[in-house]
């Protein structure tokens, strides 16, 4: 039987990073793989990946669920797959776009973000411990409420930046010239 890997791709997968799975980043061959979130567009939906081999035991219905079967998120999922294929590349491109203005941020404010990392449009904007959890708070609160860039916080001093993987280079700009306003009024 031995140890199982397991990939959850709910944020990570579909595209978001670049590749179609995160874990292809890393040459990694999971035996299941999670999905969710951008597999439905909006409406809820999961999935489970698994090698038939390694688990013959495993049949469609066994793990249930309050939403699960609805054949409008069904429907939305098989009309997704071959966008999320189609903007999977434009997702790294723009992603590398988005890291590099990141840095430029970073060697700005020295003295407030201390590290920038990611894979295509997943990605981590770091705070120096330093930093009160109220100003990055602000940050957040002053882009959404005043720009309109919804933005989410990760942990105590992470800002996770995830536009839309099909987002075009002009909303992009515009996505992180407000990030880079709000930094500037700290």
């Amino acid at each position: 039987m031995g140890i199982y890997i397991i990939a959850d791709e709910i944020q990570s997968g579909l595209g978001r990073t670049g590749k179609m799975f995160a874990c292809e980043h890393f040459g990694i061959q999971p035996d299941m793989i999670i999905l969710s979130k951008s597999l439905g567009a909006g409406l809820p939906i999961g999935a489970v990946i698994a090698d038939a081999d390694k688990f013959p035991d495993l049949e469609p219905g066994m793990h249930s669920g309050s939403m699960h079967c609805s054949p409008l998120s069904c429907a939305a999922a098989l009309a997704n797959l071959p966008l999320l294929e189609k903007h999977c590349f434009s997702s790294l491109k723009r992603g590398k776009y988005a890291l590099s203005r990141f840095e430029e941020m970073k060697t700005k404010f020295p003295d407030i973000i201390s590290d920038v990392r990611g894979k295509g449009l997943f990605i981590g904007i770091e705070f120096f411990e330093t930093l009160e959890r109220d100003k990055i708070r602000k940050i957040t609160r002053t882009v959404y409420k005043k720009r309109g860039l919804l933005l989410a916080p990760c942990g105590e001093k992470t800002i996770r930046f995830c536009p839309p993987i099909n987002i075009n280079l002009t909303d992009l700009g515009e996505a992180l010239y407000i990030f880079e306003l709000a930094l500037k009024s700290l």
